[in-house]
């Protein structure tokens, strides 16, 4: 049973499409940015949401 199960773990890590070098960087380089860009987003909401709700809290507190 466990000869059966690393062969068909051998059997399907060889069908694995390892990116080059160039690709890799792309790759990496597009989910740093979009991480960035997300970060960036989620931060000016909150900002914009906190102010706001001191804002609010000014005007009614």
């Amino acid at each position: 049973m466990m000869k059966e199960l690393f062969h068909q773990f051998r059997g399907e890590f060889k069908k694995i499409i390892w990116p080059n070098r160039e690709d890799l960087i792309k790759q990496t380089t597009v989910v740093i940015v979009t991480s960035l860009l997300v970060a960036a987003v989620v931060f000016v909401m909150d900002f914009i949401y906190s102010n706001g709700f001191d804002f609010i809290m000014k005007i009614f507190g």
